[in-house]
């Protein structure tokens, strides 16, 4: 990990003292985590490409493919955000080095979310025999033509509600900080990663095998959701039929994984929904019930 400046030169100040104290929690967090030791010796090796871009709050600086640098606005509604700082192609490879741009006035969480995020991408990403790429940060997968134009693929397996909900998860457990952000999305991660190690694997491997894994077991162990509905599971989008039908879903997925969700987990997972996430109408328990009822009357 590097601290650089708008210009993406490494700046050394005894501010970074933080930043190395917040790498170092996730670290630690992960080492605890994360049992597949393929999986986090080739995350813990790609982490020393990440930089963190220290800006005035207006814009943020990129390293385009041709070697000349642009300016990016940041949102106003931002503290900081994860970007491919660096870009280098040629007719084999795509290289990205992940970074994070910061606003003077960012938080701790905000660094830790958007850290875990630059984490959980792939740096090296090869094109195919049809000369396209997929680049992977967390369960989102983009794919590129070799000008690097967006390319469409079948069976594509992103999911960037599901990457935001594990994203948010995780830094609420690293810093003990529960910011109401991505509520919905949040409960469903962490569902889906209460009985097994197969989405949080999928989220860090570098490799698109263990995200369809985690798939194939989650349509093996319910008929409730398919890949299809978490692919459709979109961060900006709000579809409360949808959410749901994954909440449903991932409380049968953990039942037949053998870990029926106990009366005070589910009630706390309501109430966080209710309080972070209010309905026009009615409980989040209203609409489970309602879906449970109406698959019992279809049977």
């Amino acid at each position: 990990m590097k601290i650089v400046n708008s210009n993406l030169e490494e700046i050394n100040e005894s501010s970074n003292i933080r930043y190395d104290d917040i790498y170092n929690k996730i670290v630690n967090y992960l080492k605890s985590t994360i049992k597949d030791e393929r999986i986090l010796n080739d995350m813990l090796k790609d982490n020393e490409y990440i930089l963190i871009q220290e800006t005035s709050g207006d814009s943020y600086t990129i390293d385009l493919p041709n070697g000349s640098k642009k300016q990016q606005p940041i949102p106003s509604s931002v503290g900081a955000l994860k970007t491919n700082m660096s870009i280098r192609a040629n007719s084999q490879i795509l290289g990205i080095r992940p970074g994070v741009a910061l606003r003077p006035n960012f938080t701790d969480h905000q660094l830790v979310h958007e850290l875990l995020h630059a984490i959980s991408s792939k740096h090296i990403n090869y094109f195919d025999g049809d000369g396209i790429v997929y680049t992977k940060t967390g369960t989102k997968i983009d794919y590129f033509d070799r000008n690097l134009n967006d390319a469409s693929k079948e069976n594509n397996l992103s999911s960037d509600g599901l990457n935001e909900g594990i994203t948010e998860l995780l830094a609420s457990i690293i810093t003990n900080e529960y910011t109401g952000n991505y509520p919905h999305m949040v409960v469903i991660a962490k569902l889906l990663m209460m009985s097994n190690d197969n989405l949080i694997n999928a989220y860090f491997s570098h490799d698109l095998k263990d995200l369809e894994k985690f798939y194939t077991d989650l349509e093996e162990k319910q008929k409730v959701i398919t890949r299809e509905d978490l692919c459709k599971f979109n961060s900006k989008d709000v579809d409360d039929e949808l959410t749901t039908k994954i909440l449903v879903g991932s409380i049968e997925y953990n039942k037949s994984c053998g870990n029926e969700i106990d009366n005070d987990t589910y009630v706390g997972m309501i109430n966080y929904l209710d309080r972070n996430y209010i309905l026009d109408s009615g409980s989040w328990n209203d609409l489970i019930e309602s879906y449970n009822s109406e698959e019992i009357v279809m049977k």
